[in-house]
Order: structure tokens, then C-alpha cells, then sequence
């Protein structure tokens, strides 16, 4: 049996539920479940669908993973490279290196061409994104309708801070899903609350949208548009970002652990989601030290980013709960976050 062979014959539905996702069978060769890559709560958030050829093709609609054949999922599934997945995938079987270095490259070739297509997608939509300012149309409404305010005051973003980073609000945020066909449509809508995340020197990179009224509870954000990716809150773009920096997961985290820390020479900055820490290792390339606050349940994605930038220069912080939960609940102020990071000790192994 050949490389081609292997990969023909390896079933996609079985590897993806060995990762202990629930598929839901939709019918006429369609699948949905959440995305087992970056542990997804959108029950629907990942989509299977058997093409005109008889394979099978996944999508993940609610994060920034992707889409692809098998070895794609798995190369991201088992963080492998394209061998070591059909290694993976063959098992015992020998295959032809010289195939397998064929596919390889046939592979890599294509993944180039889809990442430059994606890569001018994403510019253009940056690009109509800055030319209609959208995040100050929604920072408008609060304006217009004060009562609005208070849902981010809620979260521990007074108005001062609601007005320095653009938040805004909007009643009828337009989600939208693929259709059978999978292509984009307009689903349904949901009030929310809008955050534009900048990039070093008030650069905008993308608007993400905190759903109020999720149809799936753990359904809880979406991008402005279509070929918008994720991208780290920084809470003062108006610097490089260096010297000592707090990374915490997620914006409104951020902003929260910003305010109360009132620390002008701290940088904070928001990952959007353990899954994404690795992909951002880049921005702490001038920092120092890097003091890391996960979630409860992000402490291994948080050791992965120490080692990933120099476990030498970060320290961790371990709370037990959420950093935004501890502020609003008053378990933590000012005094006792300092204390947190002064205190803070070494990264520990996995």
C-alpha cells in the first residue's frame, strides 16, 4: 500500500471523534461538531463535508484554524510537519519517500499559493474596514444611547477607557454562517458589543464582536467581517510594545487587569484564546520580563509560550479563577495585582 493509498483510506470521521468530538450527521454528507484544534464551544463551529470526489474536507468556521483534508488535520491536530503526519496516518506501513517528498512539496506549493490568496483577502478587508471606520460608528451608539454604557461597565471598563479604545455597541450585529453549500450567509442577529484591537501605533487589525445573545453560550465572539483574523489586544498601542509586558487571555481581560493594575510602564496584552498563544510569540520579541496570567484551564498553553520566547525572562501567575471575575468580585485591586506580578515565579516544566 502507497502513501496515496494510506491517505485515501484514512477516515476522517473517526480521527476527528477520537479527539472526543460529538459529530451531529446533517445529512447528504455533512457533519458539524465544535472544533476539537482550538476546543471550540460552537457546537457548530466545525463543518465536514463529503465533496463531488467521494473525500472529505473540514472547515473550522469559529476559529482561525483553517480547512483541509486529513493530513491537514492532523499535521494541526498532533502539531506535526507533512511526513511525520503520514507516518502518523500509515502506522506500520512503508511507503515510497520519494512519493512522500512528491506530496510534500505538491502540498507546500499549494499551501503557499492559499496563504498569499488569504493574505490579500485579509489586506483588502483591513482596507475597507479603515475606510468606513466602522468601530466608530458603533462607538457612536454609545454615545447616542448612554444606558449602553453600562454593559461595559459591567465588565470593568469605565467610560473614560470605553472612550480611549473605541468600544462601542451596536443592536443587530448580523452573524453569519455557512449555508448547506458552504458558503457564507446572513443566520440571524444579536446586540453586541464591539472592540476594535489596534496594533502598535493605533494601526487597526480587526473588530471582534462580543455576541449578548448567542444562540450557543460558549458561541461568544465574531470578527467584523468576513477574512478578519484574531488578533492581540494591546491595551496601549500608542508604543512598541517592550520592557515588561502581562499577557492574559482574552480583551476584555486585558482591559480589566489594565485599569486595575494603573501601571503606565506595564504593557498588558490579550491573547484571543490559548490556542492562539503560540502564534503570537513574535510581539514579546522586546520584552522583558513576560509575566503570563492564564485562565484556570491555560496553563500548559502558557508554558508553551515561556518556552516558546525564553522561559529565562517570563514568570507565571496562577490565580485559580479569571483575572476580570477576580477584580469585579473585589478579590483583587491595585495593590495586590503588583504584588501578584512582583512575587511572580518562574515558569514550571510540563
Amino acid at each position: 500500500m502507497d502513501i496515496q493509498e494510506v491517505i485515501a483510506s484514512s477516515d476522517l470521521l473517526s480521527i476527528v471523534s477520537s479527539t472526543g468530538a460529538v459529530l451531529q450527521d446533517k445529512g447528504r454528507g455533512r457533519w458539524r461538531c465544535q472544533c476539537p484544534l482550538h476546543n471550540g464551544h460552537d457546537s457548530t463551529g466545525f463543518s465536514i463535508v463529503e465533496g463531488n470526489d467521494g473525500k472529505l474536507h473540514w472547515t473550522c468556521f469559529s476559529g482561525d484554524c483553517g480547512s483541509g483534508d486529513v493530513i491537514d488535520f492532523v499535521m494541526k491536530w498532533r502539531d506535526l510537519d507533512f511526513v511525520e503526519a503520514c507516518k502518523y496516518l500509515a502506522g506500520e506501513v512503508e511507503s515510497d519517500p520519494a512519493e512522500v517528498r512528491r506530496l510534500a512539496e505538491e502540498r507546500k506549493q499549494k499551501a503557499e499559493q492559499e496563504y498569499q490568496a488569504a493574505k490579500v483577502r485579509l489586506e483588502k478587508a483591513i482596507a475597507d474596514l479603515e475606510r468606513a471606520k466602522a468601530w466608530e460608528i458603533y462607538h457612536q451608539n454609545l454615545i447616542d444611547e448612554p444606558d449602553k454604557r453600562l454593559l461595559w461597565q459591567l465588565r470593568g471598563v469605565p467610560d473614560a477607557w470605553q472612550d480611549i479604545w473605541r468600544l462601542g455597541y451596536t443592536s443587530d450585529f448580523t452573524v453569519w454562517e455557512p449555508g448547506e453549500d458552504q458558503t457564507w450567509q446572513p443566520a440571524w442577529t444579536t446586540p453586541t458589543l464591539s472592540i476594535p484591537v489596534f496594533q502598535p501605533g493605533w494601526k487597526i487589525s480587526t473588530i471582534r464582536h462580543r455576541l449578548l445573545n448567542p444562540r450557543d453560550p460558549g458561541d461568544k465572539y465574531r470578527p467584523d467581517r468576513a477574512n478578519l483574523r484574531s488578533h492581540p489586544f494591546v491595551c496601549n498601542p500608542a508604543t512598541s510594545v517592550k520592557g515588561p509586558v502581562l499577557v492574559v487571555e482574552g480583551e476584555i481581560k486585558a482591559m480589566a487587569a489594565y485599569i486595575a493594575i494603573d501601571d503606565p510602564n506595564l504593557h498588558v496584552i490579550g491573547i484571543p484564546g490559548k490556542k492562539h498563544f503560540l502564534n503570537y510569540a513574535y510581539l514579546f520579541e522586546d520584552a522583558d520580563p513576560v509575566y503570563i496570567l492564564p485562565d484556570p484551564d491555560g496553563e500548559e498553553a502558557a508554558i508553551r509560550l515561556a518556552q516558546q520566547i525564553g522561559v529565562e525572562r517570563c514568570r507565571m501567575i496562577q490565580l485559580g479563577m479569571k483575572v476580570d471575575d477576580a477584580i469585579l468580585a473585589g478579590l483583587l485591586n491595585r495593590t495586590s495585582l503588583r504584588r501578584l506580578i512582583q512575587y511572580a515565579p518562574k515558569v514550571p516544566a510540563l
